[in-house]
């Protein structure tokens, strides 16, 4: 199959055999899998392509070796710093009785693939190894997905899917229509599409946390993952912090995340003054920022059903956040979910004449579907536990490690 490129929405007249909505890493880590496989592959994102789109997620998410693993596995360079920066450090500690941990970070060789981990519990218990940049992995994700066919339309947000005999269509907000065998959801935390295929569509929602988290333009000569408890005048308890700094030639940045543990809703006053005590602390304070300080929700949230299909229509499946995500301060949701979406793939290699050829009820498409449920629920329960442990008390030091699950 030859190099497809981003096409511009209203041009999609073919049928496909898989429809992916979402074009995050969870989105486009399928794409890859399943255009390798030969099912022609459509991803639909809503906003902009790319290259053009201002608001691209600063995020810097934490890998462990068998995260690298599955990078490798979708093409991802390895050696490409400004993709993945490898931690040096870790530091944890308590500021305020000068309790401090630290190690260094021993991972593969250069040039040495981890290894595939054996399972999901495996993979969420390997300890932080490298920093990846959400955009930029998107760009190199996205690049692989062309590479092996995949047709990838931004512009297009899906405002309605119906489930057919033989198919799902799907309509866009710009009257963009398009087919396919079967969809996959993985829209992040937007779930709007959800709530008008399934019933109970409701998540199953933990303790709600409000953080605060800026970009800081600024490096280090290795990089470091820094957490600790750091006392803020006028609050009760100390605020968690997290620093996760990537080496200078890496270009991208400093993230700071600060959870103030305020009971409640703290008031944006008092979310900027936690924050502000923290940057100050770690040598952060006046420096220039790629994101400024910004105040978001985070909870662990997990839907009680992640397919529907079997009744002689069309199934749909729910993948990445849209099914499942986790306290932000985990560092474990985007990669757990890219770890389903390659399982999810590795199930519909063996269903895939029955996708080819439109039969939905065929017992090694069900099964598949199946696993993937089965699996998404033990992602679930991960991700669960891991936010249990960050917003419950845990002494000083000992909490850095609580984004660690263990089986």
């Amino acid at each position: 199959m030859g190099i497809a490129s981003v096409v511009q929405p209203r041009v999609l007249a073919e049928e496909y055999d898989l429809a992916i909505i979402g074009a995050g890493p969870v989105g486009l880590a399928l794409a890859i899998e399943t255009a390798r496989l030969g099912l022609t592959t459509l991803v639909l994102d809503r906003r902009p392509p790319l290259a053009t789109d201002a608001q691209v997620r600063p995020q810097l998410l934490v890998a462990r070796a068998g995260d690298l693993a599955h990078l490798a596995r979708l093409g991802v360079d390895l050696e490409d710093p400004r993709v993945v920066s490898r931690l040096h450090s870790r530091c944890e500690g308590d500021l305020a009785s000068g309790r401090t941990v630290r190690g260094e970070i021993v991972g593969a060789a250069a040039g040495q693939v981890p290894a595939l981990p054996g399972d999901l519990w495996a993979l969420a218990s390997q300890p932080p190894l490298a920093l990846v940049p959400i955009g930029r992995l998107q760009q190199a994700l996205l690049a692989r997905a062309l590479v092996h066919g995949a047709t990838v339309a931004y512009g297009c947000e899906v405002t309605r899917l119906r489930r057919h005999a033989r198919s799902v269509s799907l309509q866009c907000a710009d009257g963009t229509t398009a087919r396919a065998a079967m969809a996959v959801i993985a829209t992040g935390a937007a779930r709007p599409l959800i709530a008008t295929i399934l019933r109970d569509a409701t998540p199953i929602e933990g303790v709600q946390r409000r953080l605060i988290g800026a970009l800081f333009a600024t490096g280090a000569k290795r990089g470091q993952w820094i957490r600790v408890e750091l006392p803020v005048r006028g609050f009760d308890e100390p605020v968690r912090c997290t620093v996760l700094q990537t080496p200078e030639e890496s270009g991208a940045g400093t993230a700071l995340l600060v959870d103030p543990r305020i009971a409640g809703t703290p008031s944006l006053e008092r979310l900027h003054q936690g924050f502000a005590t923290a940057a100050q602390a770690h040598g952060l304070a006046g420096a220039p920022c790629i994101v400024p300080p910004m105040v978001f929700t985070t909870a662990a949230t997990t839907l009680p059903h992640r397919f529907i299909g079997g009744d002689g229509r069309a199934p749909i499946v729910i993948a990445g956040d849209a099914a499942q995500t986790g306290h932000v301060f985990s560092g474990q949701t985007c990669f757990i979910n890219v770890a389903l979406a390659l399982g999810l793939a590795d199930q519909l290699r063996e269903a895939r004449g029955a996708i080819v050829d439109r039969v939905v009820n065929a017992p090694e498409l069900l099964h598949a579907l199946q696993r993937y449920d089965a699996q998404s629920a033990i992602g679930a329960s991960i991700l669960a536990r891991a936010s249990h442990r960050h917003t419950t008390g845990h002494r000083a030091g000992a909490w850095a490690l609580a984004g660690v699950a263990r089986a």
